[in-house]
């Protein structure tokens, strides 16, 4: 689709601020090649303003009827914004797109096969659009493609019948390539439905651009004027010329490199999976077949249409009224809006992993561990700890001990784990420092009989027994379980 509309699409006057040829950007080729891969059934983009997701999906609409012969069906929030569509973008689209013309010969004049809500072109292809309050709508149309644009502004029940895409993708059913395809600004969380299609998703992609100058590939975050890294400026009276920080080595990244690093870049999933295309996808190296579903988010730092520094004198203007901020977050970061304060979505959490090239990090000192005690497992966690004033962490290893805690053979095994040694990235090996272990459960005795531990117990000061036989044991004084 991104080749199609390269060749053929056209900015038109009417909803666009520059008349003229269109030209893919780099982070909106595999959003387009997702829409048009037969493979992928569903593509959910979460996005800011300002980053072209209605031309997009007016693309989408011209490539399935003229170049795949498919009908189509979008519905827009209301029954005005499809009017305000079909004349601002599909009408204009038609004129302008000469391989699209050809098949609309009653284009500027009255017919029936060109009214406000529906397009029928001489390949037998057809245009529905309409709006998306009604159920009736969403009824006695058979398609190959379901879009709905601005999804976050629909009802989510239709007249008691149901959410919009759940009715709206049963017009599918049949198509032998069926594509559901949802495009919008995010709402308030918990009410914002591209946000509940985008975490439906088999996988969810973030655009990862790598560092002009240290190579490292990162995602675009926001920061702000005190943050360590990402969108970063000197003052107030500075923040138009805001730049980005590198997140891994402090680089500093200049507006004018946005361009060239958004040409190397490639999205990214939380299972690892990997695209540029929106064609081929990989994992570990190796191709995959495309997930059945994905979900695309990108905000307005990728945008070539704004700059950082705009972003961030928007954001000082907002800060102080939570309504002003409340549409920032939406239509800058393109976030659903937290009511009681922003919290961290799990992909978003995921998307902040450090990469390093060993076991435990450069910054690291110590490793400690810490076991649970259940009635049917044992599950242990080693911790590394270190970084600057000793305040950051890193789990370097989860391990579950299936079996009965009554039995000394289960207790054997944990022995065993409470050897392990693990790779700093310096080249050294590092040993557990110290373990604690849980009493507060059903195998009290059976913890306090081990013959060396430092034992929490869940439910006041723990009880410590030391041996020179087993140095690796490093008792606290005292310990409860709040600590």
């Amino acid at each position: 689709m991104a080749e199609w509309a390269d060749e053929y699409f056209y900015l038109s006057v009417e909803s666009s601020y520059t008349q003229g040829v269109w030209e893919t950007r780099p982070f909106q080729v595999a959003i387009l090649n997702a829409m048009g891969n037969d493979d992928i059934v569903e593509v959910n983009w979460i996005k800011s303003a300002r980053v072209g997701c209605t031309k997009c999906i007016t693309i989408a609409l011209a490539y399935f009827a003229e170049h795949r012969q498919r009908n189509v069906i979008m519905w827009q929030p209301t029954d005005s914004a499809a009017e305000d569509f079909m004349k601002q973008h599909a009408e204009p689209t038609i004129r302008d797109v000469p391989v699209l013309r050809k098949l609309a010969p009653w284009y500027g004049r009255k017919h029936r096969d060109n009214t406000l809500d529906y397009k029928r072109f001489t390949n037998s292809r057809q245009w529905f659009i309409r709006g998306g309050k009604s159920a009736k709508n969403y009824r006695e149309k058979s398609t190959d493609a379901s879009i709905y644009d601005e999804l976050s502004s629909f009802d989510d029940d239709i007249e008691k019948e149901g959410p919009p895409t759940v009715i709206g993708d049963k017009r599918m059913e049949g198509s032998a390539y069926p594509k559901s395809i949802r495009g919008s600004t995010p709402k308030t969380k918990g009410e914002c439905q591209i946000s509940k299609a985008a975490n439906e998703a088999d996988e969810f992609f973030y655009r990862y651009l790598p560092c002009p100058h240290c190579d490292e590939y990162q995602v675009l975050e926001w920061g702000g004027e005190k943050a360590k890294h990402e969108i970063k400026w000197d003052s107030p009276e500075t923040v138009l010329q805001a730049h980005y920080e590198c997140k891994h080595t402090g680089c500093v990244i200049r507006q004018h490199e946005l361009e060239g690093m958004d040409e190397r870049g490639e999205w990214r999933s939380g299972s690892g999976m990997t695209t540029r295309d929106g064609l081929k996808f990989y994992c570990d190296g190796k191709p995959v077949d495309a997930p059945l579903s994905v979900a695309f988010h990108i905000w307005a730092a990728y945008s070539p249409w704004t700059t950082w520094g705009k972003i961030a004198r928007d954001f000082l203007r907002a800060k102080g009224d939570p309504n002003k901020l409340k549409g920032w977050v939406n239509t800058t970061k393109g976030e659903a809006w937290e009511e009681e304060g922003e919290r961290v979505e799990a992909h978003h959490l995921y998307m902040r992993r450090e990469q390093y090239p060993a076991q435990v990090p450069q910054a690291a000192v110590v490793i400690v561990g810490f076991v649970d005690v259940q009635d049917d497992r044992l599950e242990a966690s080693s911790w590394a700890f270190g970084g600057e004033r000793g305040t950051e962490s890193w789990l370097v290893e989860h391990q579950v001990f299936r079996g009965d805690p009554g039995r000394h053979e289960l207790w054997n095994r944990l022995t065993q784990w409470r050897h392990s040694r693990y790779e700093h990235e310096s080249g050294v090996m590092l040993p557990i420092a110290a373990t604690g272990i849980d009493t507060g459960g059903h195998y009290t005795q059976m913890v306090y009989s081990l013959p060396s531990a430092t034992r929490v117990s869940g439910y006041g000061p723990a009880k410590v027994q030391t041996s020179a036989l087993h140095p690796w044991w490093v008792a606290p004084a005292r310990a409860t379980k709040a600590a």
